[in-house]
């Protein structure tokens, strides 16, 4: 996994529209379901920002997720082979609604098979 600095970026929540920042590493955005990069959105600072956090524990606005692996041989260093990842998807569109258990797509140029995904909550 990475241990690289974060970098804010916008997040487009599934009601209403808004954009909130959302902190992430770099690499979150060279997740790809299909022809779709998991680009984020322009944005001001809203209050309060998105949280990338797949445990979902506290209180705030927990960004939608996709749960993944690498396909066998195909883990990069770093990450735990056979293990499952989570990353938030940034723009809600048809990619992440189309994305059902055993959809492939790439991360970081390795291929990848989704197993699962978390939608949205607001606490």
């Amino acid at each position: 996994m990475s241990q690289g600095a974060f970098v804010i970026v916008g997040y487009r929540r599934d009601s209403g529209g808004t954009t909130h920042s959302i902190r992430i590493q770099p690499e979150t955005l060279a997740l790809r379901i299909g022809g779709t990069l998991n680009l984020s959105s322009s944005f001001a600072r809203i209050s309060p920002s998105a949280l990338a956090d797949p445990t979902r524990s506290r209180a705030g606005i927990y960004a939608r997720m996709l749960h993944f692996k690498f396909a066998p041989g195909q883990t990069p260093e770093g990450y735990s082979p056979g293990g499952t990842h989570s990353l938030p998807w940034l723009i809600d569109n048809g990619a992440f609604r189309g994305v059902v258990r055993g959809s492939t797509g790439s991360y970081l140029g390795r291929p990848v098979v989704f197993v699962g995904k978390s939608l949205e909550v607001v606490r």
